[in-house]
């Protein structure tokens, strides 16, 4: 086993291992890290051993990092924002959005990816809860873009059912996600405006990516008590803003 051995937990789950045995491997990771595997009971060392035998082997570059771990690049969050990105920006055309606007939803995601990109989290199972903190800034963003410029009508599931079949293989069925509803009114600004979101969009990504993922956290020696509190206020005001926009079409 190498020193400086890494939790490859998404490796597993792209092998097809099931959420209650990602769950078992990742706390059996942490504690034999910790602890050592003579503190495991036998079966504990064994369920451990499988997950190892299941996995390439690790390789060490000159430096002593482990090689053949894999980049956020190549992982499956990763691809599934870019594959979002492309449907709607395929959609945006499609619907021929005006001329000198951008969509708010290709900016959000573009940034995205290029925070992932920097900041390299390990997306493993303590980065994979706290990233659904990023859903409430995402809806106080969206909201903020459709008041900077117009709603625009984009079929969204049409373009992702083309990008299933282009794929085929390459699809992973954890992005099938029955009963998903997309929306179908999307926010497209003039390009002033879309720089300006953009720019804030940016810097507010890169913020929360280095502080709501642990493993970046951990590695910049960031607060994450100060991120979380934050991330509950933002949900709090998308709740709200929900909430009297169902008021507004009530009374209308």
């Amino acid at each position: 086993m190498l020193k400086d051995e890494v939790n490859r937990e998404e490796e597993l789950k792209e092998l097809g291992w099931s959420p209650e045995d990602l769950r078992r491997y990742a706390e059996l990771w942490e504690y034999r890290k910790r602890w050592g595997a003579a503190n495991l009971e036998r079966e504990e060392r064994i369920f451990l051993k499988k997950a190892d035998n299941a996995l390439p082997a690790l390789t060490k570059k000159r430096g002593g990092s482990a090689a053949d771990v894999k980049q956020v690049e190549e992982k499956l969050h990763y691809k599934w924002i870019e594959l979002y990105k492309i449907a709607i920006q395929r959609a945006e055309q499609a619907a021929q959005i005006p001329d000198g606007h951008e969509g708010a939803w290709t900016i959000v995601l573009d940034e995205e990816l290029k925070a992932l990109k920097e900041y390299q989290p390990r997306l493993d199972m303590r980065d994979t809860l706290n990233r659904k903190s990023f859903d409430s800034f995402r809806a106080a963003w969206l909201e903020e873009a459709a008041q900077l410029g117009q709603l625009q009508a984009l079929d969204v599931e049409i373009q992702l059912a083309a990008l299933k079949l282009e794929l085929q293989k390459e699809w992973r069925s954890s992005w099938d996600k029955p009963g998903r509803r997309e929306a179908k009114q999307f926010p497209v600004m003039p390009a002033e405006q879309a720089a300006q979101f953009r720019l804030k969009v940016s810097e507010e990504t890169r913020r929360l990516t280095r502080e709501l993922y642990p493993s970046v956290a951990n590695r910049l020696g960031v607060n994450p008590e100060v991120a979380n509190a934050e991330a509950a206020n933002a949900e709090a005001q998308a709740v709200n803003l929900e909430a009297a926009d169902s008021e507004l079409e009530g009374s209308a």
